[in-house]
């Protein structure tokens, strides 16, 4: 919807780029006011946020945003099944390797040299914890 044709009483939602798992839904509203320099004052419906002015540029149109949110949802759902599978994966060898170090009467976690590269690669990812190292 052009930014110019959002109106007093529109229902609106707060513009993304992506889905996101870990939200249940994107930010809705109602506008209450649009200002002559572009922006529209959004009421939200959930409490945690304010009232406040936000460009209209910002905005889609509640149903934009809930036709958006379903296309990026399916789009996403098929990304995670393909990392699901390489997650599944790394885990079948991560037990076959713990059970060949078992089989020696070690613990993988005993064999920090071997092990390195496992745990620079989740650090990598943004996993970082003592309890690696434990």
């Amino acid at each position: 919807m052009n930014q110019n044709t959002f109106k007093k009483g529109d229902r609106v939602a707060e513009n993304f780029a992506k889905f996101n798992p870990e939200e249940d839904d994107v930010a809705y509203g109602i506008v209450e006011a649009v200002s002559s320099n572009g922006d529209c004052l959004v009421k939200w419906d959930s409490k945690w946020r304010d009232t406040k002015y936000v460009p209209c540029s910002n905005l889609l149109s509640e149903d934009e945003a809930l036709q958006k949110w379903s296309r990026l949802e399916a789009e996403f759902s098929v990304f995670e099944k393909q990392i699901q599978e390489k997650i599944n994966q790394a885990v079948q060898t991560i037990h076959e390797a713990a059970e060949l170090a078992k089989s020696q009467n070690y613990q993988l976690s005993e064999l920090y040299d071997s092990v390195y590269p496992l745990k620079g690669a989740l650090r990598k990812m943004g996993w970082n914890t003592s309890s690696l190292s434990c």
